[in-house]
């Protein structure tokens, strides 16, 4: 396993409340697990949300637990003990890159391309359900008439709403 010294972007700051962090993984798709105790974060890209808990702030910068990168492949990298996020609360990206050196990477390509697909199907089911809802309110939609109407000799404004 190879030590990695990654670069930590600040992708945007704004008014957040709180630090997340994305990992994001080159080829994507590697399994991430926290170095201490072994917790998943989960398959990448992956967003976490680590709130702004100030037991967590060392020195003006805001510290998670270090992580471990491993690809279908068995290729790996690490990061140090202990991850810094230097800034106000907000939107951090984490990009680990696969050792170029250890053998089979076809294997995460593959693994990358049938992820991407995955969320491209999912994608556009999601994106086919909105249509298809918005599609049903249309037609749920009232129609509104405006008008008046004279009864013995006094005007009447109304309105009339119908399905």
């Amino acid at each position: 396993m190879k030590w990695l010294v990654p670069a930590i972007l600040l992708a945007l700051s704004g008014c957040a409340s709180t630090y997340t962090l994305e990992y994001v993984t080159e080829p994507r798709g590697a399994y991430i697990v926290h170095q201490a105790n072994g917790g998943a974060v989960g398959i990448s890209p992956k967003s976490v949300d680590y709130g702004n808990n100030p037991q967590y702030i060392v020195n003006g910068c805001f510290r998670v637990q270090g992580v471990t990168a491993v690809w279908a492949s068995g290729a790996s990298v690490r990061t140090a003990e202990a991850i810094t996020l230097c800034g106000d609360p907000g939107q951090y990206t984490l990009t680990l890159s696969r050792p170029l050196s250890y053998p089979n990477l076809d294997k995460d390509l593959q693994t990358a391309m049938m992820l991407q697909q995955a969320d491209t199907a999912r994608r556009q089911q999601q994106e086919a359900a909105l249509m298809g809802a918005y599609s049903i309110m249309q037609d749920m939609r009232p129609t509104v008439t405006r008008g008046t109407v004279d009864i013995g000799g006094e005007t009447i404004d109304y309105r009339e709403s119908t399905r």
